[in-house]
């Protein structure tokens, strides 16, 4: 059940994507897990994960002739703390990043659940138009990126990228 609730939403995210505009109903994508019974939580340690997903960002932008991103300590505060909301809320949903525009021009949203690694993330974010889309956008030189897991182990991530 869990495989096929996992490939279900990545196909939604495949085809949805996640635009980098204010978030409206189309693109939320809510999921509401049945409560399971665990006898343990499950910690995943996620060190590092800033400059893993920053070499894996910055290098599929190389690859297409973009300028690298620079990590900025508010969108990594942004972006943590939105991962975390999904993760204690089992809730993958974007958030509105219309709060950004005070500080930045344009901003754009990446969020995943369930993947394993930063690797896996961002393969599913590359596979994905419009995920790919924030990530190799020309208008964008900041980004932070968050992550934490929710009490059965599974990650919520999030990219926040700013101009």
């Amino acid at each position: 059940m869990k495989n096929s609730f996992k490939f279900i939403l990545f196909v939604l995210i495949f085809i949805c994507g996640c635009p980098s505009h204010k978030n409206n109903d189309w693109n939320d994508i809510v999921v509401e897990k049945q409560n399971e019974t665990i006898e343990k939580p499950v910690e995943k340690p996620v060190e590092n994960h800033n400059t893993k997903l920053l070499i894996l960002h910055n290098k599929q932008r190389e690859l297409k002739g973009r300028t690298g991103l620079e990590l900025h300590k508010n969108l990594i505060a942004y972006a943590q703390n939105h991962a975390e909301w999904m993760a204690k809320k089992n809730n993958l949903k974007h958030s509105d990043i219309d709060v950004l525009m005070g500080e930045w021009h344009t901003a754009g949203e990446n969020i995943a659940w369930n993947q394993e690694d930063e690797e896996e993330v961002t393969t599913a974010w590359m596979n994905s138009s419009g995920h790919r889309a924030n990530i190799l956008n020309r208008s964008f030189s900041k980004v932070g990126f968050g992550v934490a897991a929710a009490k059965d182990g599974s990650l919520y991530w999030c990219t926040v990228f700013a101009d």
